[in-house]
């Protein structure tokens, strides 16, 4: 299933890096189902350092490891 936006979005809001981003990401994750994302997600740091039901405190987002960081490693 895809989904196709209503209204064509405004690009030039974004800079080059955000442009980027979004496309590594999306280059990543696109095809994946929703069932798939979940189970990704839910071996991620903020899921898992979580209780549940509780609320996911925002700084565990810096707290992450290499599969699901952002930041490119292969340079260190």
């Amino acid at each position: 299933m895809n989904f196709l936006p209503l209204v064509k979005p405004d690009l030039s809001i974004l800079t080059g890096q955000e442009l980027e981003m979004i496309n590594n990401i999306l280059n990543k994750y696109g095809n994946k189902t929703a069932s798939e994302l979940s189970d990704l997600t839910h071996r991620d740091m903020p899921w898992t350092a979580t209780q549940d039901k509780s609320d996911i405190d925002y700084e565990l987002a810096f707290y992450r490891t290499e599969e699901f960081s952002a930041k490119d490693y292969s340079d260190l």
